[in-house]
């Protein structure tokens, strides 16, 4: 069962911490009151963060630092 659609405020949030931040996605998902899932979905979508092959650690994409 899927939970509820994201608002606009938390997609945008989702996005900032993603590129702000160094928090793990965990982290985010609970800051933003959603799913870890949800969370890594957005950074898929938008490609901010590079998986490096361990669980916690992402690096941030330099081209993707800006968000619209």
């Amino acid at each position: 069962m899927q939970g509820r659609p994201l608002t606009e405020r938390q997609k945008q949030r989702i996005l900032e911490l993603l590129v702000e931040t160094d928090l793990s996605m965990k982290d985010i998902a609970q800051s933003v009151h959603c799913s870890r899932s949800a969370v890594i979905s957005f950074n898929h979508r938008y490609g901010v963060r590079q998986y490096d092959g361990n669980r916690t650690r992402w690096t941030i994409i330099e081209e993707k630092l800006h968000v619209s």
